[in-house]
């Protein structure tokens, strides 16, 4: 899988993400779950299936730095930890003070001294409160739901125009006595960090490993040092390098120039990032004590003067990532969060090419910083607050700009029709007419997503567990899954499942909604694509076998549970040159002129990297499970990524070529041996039926998108693959949206808000806009939000976001939450689990819509009446 040396926890983490010990057999019995069909998925399902489950570490103890009150972590501690003064050690004198979770019997008084813990039921008072409720509504720059195909570019090596160390140093002045407050905070929190790094054992996930001072590890790290100092990329990196030394604030202040410039808040952030990135890196630098590249090896020539301090882990690298983390708190555009993290990765880097670091040093940073990150989100969380409610400006702020210079005037405000019925989008699929006992019950809809508030009040039922892949350690950390400064997951599973006693939010209440959070890995890099396949074959082919043990009869109904996967975060398309994947065009190309170059090409892919693991995965589990991806909202006639069927020509075309398959096999394999360590490419048996299935995929899908054929033809018929688009009302009638993209491939339309619904409101009679109708026109979804002022309602301390509200939920994010709950409910009328399968839930909900197939609106909307 060319997994690369930075797999760690931002990137592949191969290890790390992944929750299963490497298992050294496989022997899988009969009983479980019989093969639907031999294919591909049939085979590797039970890889999958037979891993063993190792949970990842847990703390089960707390810190208490002398003379402060208790540090609440909200659920870094698995247990509670009290300390009890006892006698001293047998045979000596005086006393000691002892930490245990239960009180001593030779305790010299009755309770604890001191407590640290956590109930697992809540957060820490008022960490929900808004200290700024004058600072709400809709921020710049945020998705409005849709979040998706922003397509900007990323460009290496910008020039920029600004004295470098000037920023950094303004930064420093100007918030140098907040700096030093949370200096000591950060301070009194080492001892926890430690722990949560440290322990463990060598080679289990999420353990810091001590790096390589010799052998052939540390020879092969020295060797590429060697290499990067020959290359004449370091040149040209060169200026930055320079301007790195002591301003790491710039790059990262240049993305956020898009959104009008950061307020206070964010540059405060950015500011407290870096002095912790600093302090926690120099904690862990004495720690190893690790010898500078020069000194190991004096071939090595530093492009800069180098630190006296040691290399492991790189400073550097904690810092970038530390600010990329806490952005990514704030700013929900997914595009964004792609682009910080591409810069915290480039200046952390960028410490190698200048000689100074080893690739581990980087690697090692990266990791302290995700570990650590869920703690200074605590520690600082009054700083988070401030600068989300800064980004919200009130909806009303910018009315004067649109027309009407004299005065901001209050949004129009308009109640649900009928707030404690179904509201307008719920019966726009037709659910008045499902009864009560038809809401999905038994069936597990898997999501891919941002944070999710797990304990809302209309969600915690129906989730039993989640998954957090952007900030996994401890395990089941309630706090970092539900992180309140982005509110696209919350949105989109109340949209699903929500449901707070009569009142109904989600198309399918009696489901239960598995989450996976996993933001941070929406970039277009290749190590992130392949945590993203791991989960997606997780949950594909897995279902939510972790509630149970896996033994036949409870794995043929847990393994084929889960009908849905939800795929609502905003992917970016790859570079397939850059990342290395066969080029079955040029290949083509080249067979024509000359074939052994085309050989050639082919022999020079590395086997285990051969196509995209992203779409490999979704192609794997859509046999066995419905996976619904949003069309994307910028309005083009493309789709998404990965919602095209381009994005999944080049893997069935290398999957039919003799020449090609093996590298696909083999990448399979890969993917497979973070299963199971001793997997063989071999084990995937005879690939005849792989080679059939994906032919009629890629002649369908190539015909679909030939407009000679003077037909319209779905790209993805016969698959599990449902791509929806967003329509709204118009004139009682749900109409395709204007931002909603299309193409060969889309499946059906759901509801959601409309064109002229922007971040905030304004009356009509300022904003002139041509098509704009009523207010039922542009309304958004009601759904669930987030307390606080990151949210989509209008009031930071509300619990949902309705259609009479001045900002509100949409896009096709929305719409394909939607289908998915609907989805739900076709499964869980079916009375074999086994039946569960993508192709067969795909044509049922497309029984639901109309007959005739259009690029532009797929098989239209559908209604559940038809059930």
């Amino acid at each position: 899988m060319n997994i690369s040396r930075r797999a760690f926890l931002l990137s592949s983490a191969s290890a790390t993400f992944v929750p299963w010990a490497p298992s050294p057999a496989m022997a899988l019995e009969s009983c479980q779950v019989p093969a639907r069909t031999g294919s591909l998925a049939a085979r590797v399902r039970g890889h999958v299936l037979g891993a063993p489950f190792t949970p990842v570490p847990i703390l089960d103890a707390c810190h208490r730095p002398d003379n402060m009150a208790p540090l609440d972590l909200a659920g870094l501690w698995a247990q509670t930890t009290r300390s009890f003064l006892v006698p001293g050690d047998e045979g000596g004198v005086g006393t000691r003070l002892l930490t245990t979770t239960d009180e001593p019997d030779d305790a010299l008084f009755d309770g604890p001294l001191a407590s640290c813990y956590s109930d697992g039921g809540g957060f820490p008072a008022n960490i929900f409160r808004a200290t700024n409720e004058g600072g709400t509504g809709r921020g710049r720059g945020r998705g409005r739901g849709r979040g998706r195909g922003r397509g900007r570019g990323r460009g290496r090596g910008r020039g920029r125009g600004r004295n470098q160390t000037s920023v950094q140093a303004a930064l420093d002045r100007s918030f140098e006595e907040e700096t030093e407050y949370y200096r000591r905070r950060v301070v009194q929190t080492l001892p926890t960090m430690v722990e949560l790094l440290r322990t463990g054992v060598q080679g289990q996930p999420f353990f810091l490993p001590d790096p390589a001072y010799t052998g052939p590890v540390f020879a092969a790290e020295i060797a590429d040092l060697i290499a990067l100092q020959k290359d004449a990329e370091r040149a040209a990196r060169e200026e930055e390098i320079l301007a790195e030394i002591d301003d790491i604030a710039t790059p990262f202040l240049a993305e956020l120039d898009d959104f009008g410039g950061p307020p206070g808040g964010v540059l405060r952030l950015i500011n407290l990032m870096d002095m912790a990135g600093l302090t926690i890196g120099y904690h862990f630098k004495r720690i190893f004590g690790r010898p500078r590249p020069h000194i190991a090896d004096p071939r090595i020539d530093p492009l800069i003067d180098v630190p006296t301090h040691s290399a492991y882990p790189s400073a550097h690298a904690v810092q970038t990532h530390l600010i990329a983390h806490a952005l990514a708190e704030v700013y929900e555009d997914n595009a964004l969060v792609a682009d910080l993290f591409d810069v915290a990765a480039r200046i952390s880097i960028n410490r190698e090419w200048a000689g100074v670091h080893y690739a581990s040093d980087t690697e090692a940073g990266m990791q302290i910083a995700q570990a650590v990150f869920p703690i200074l989100r605590l520690v600082m969380d009054e700083v988070f607050v401030d600068a989300i409610a800064e980004l919200n400006t009130p909806h009303d702020a910018h009315c004067h700009l649109l027309g009407d210079l004299r005065r901001p005037l209050i949004p129009p405000q308009s109640e649900d029709p009928d707030p404690d019925g179904l509201p307008w989008n719920l019966d726009a699929l037709g659910l008045a007419t499902i009864s009560d006992g038809e809401m999905g019950d038994a069936i597990v809809v898997g999501m891919i997503d941002g944070a999710v508030a797990v304990r809302h009040p209309a969600l915690a039922a129906g989730m039993p567990r989640f998954e957090n892949v952007d900030y996994p350690v401890p395990a089941g950390d309630e706090w970092c899954m539900s992180s309140k400064g982005i509110g696209h997951g919350t949105a989109m599973a109340g949209l699903v499942i929500g449901q707070e006693g009569a009142r109904r939010y989600g198309v399918a209440p009696g489901a239960e909604l598995y989450p996976i959070r996993a933001a941070n890995l929406s970039g277009d890099r290749h190590e992130n694509r392949v945590t993203l396949a791991l989960r997606v074959l997780e949950a594909g082919l897995a279902g939510d076998r972790f509630i149970s043990d896996i033994n036949c009869e409870a794995d043929r109904t847990i393994a084929a549970k889960l009908g849905v996967l939800l795929l609502s975060l905003d992917f970016q398309r790859p570079d397939a040159a850059a990342a290395g994947y066969l080029d079955m065009a040029k290949i083509a190309e080249l067979r024509a002129d000359d074939p052994d170059a085309a050989t050639a090409l082919i022999d020079a892919v590395d086997p285990e990297n051969a196509v995209d693991p992203f779409v490999l995965a979704i192609l794997i589990v859509q046999s066995q499970i419905a996976v619904v991806i949003p069309a994307g909202n910028s309005g083009a006639q493309n789709l998404a990524y990965p919602a095209a069927f381009d994005d999944y020509a080049p893997v069935l075309q290398a999957i039919i070529d003799d020449e090609t398959r093996p590298k696909v096999i083999s990448t399979v394999a890969a993917l497979l041996r973070q299963f199971s360590a001793t997997l063989e490419d071999d084990v995937l048996g005879d690939a005849t039926d792989l080679v059939t299935e994906a032919t009629t995929l890629l002649a369908q899908g190539l015909a679909a998108q030939e407009e000679e054929t003077g037909a319209s033809l779905d790209a993805f018929e016969s698959t599990g693959i449902v791509v929806v688009g967003a329509s709204s009302p118009i004139d009682g009638a749900l109409t395709k949206t204007n931002y909603s993209q299309s193409g060969p491939g889309l499946c059906v339309m759901g509801p959601s808000d409309g064109d002229h619904n922007p971040p905030y409101r304004c009356p009509t009679s300022q904003v002139p806009a041509p098509g704009f109708g009523s207010a039922q026109n542009s309304r958004p979804v009601r759904t669930l939000d987030i307390l606080g002022p990151g949210g989509f309602a209008d009031d930071p301390l509300a619990d949902e976001s309705h259609s009479g509200q001045a900002t509100g939920f949409g896009g096709t994010s929305a719409a394909a939450a939607q289908i998915a709950g609907a989805i739900a409910i076709i499964a869980s009328r079916m009375n074999d689990p086994l039946l569960l399968t993508g192709p067969q839930l795909r044509a049922d909900l497309i029984d639901l819509a109309g007959d005739d197939y259009s690029p532009t609106t797929g098989y239209g909307p559908i209604n559940l009446g038809g059930l």
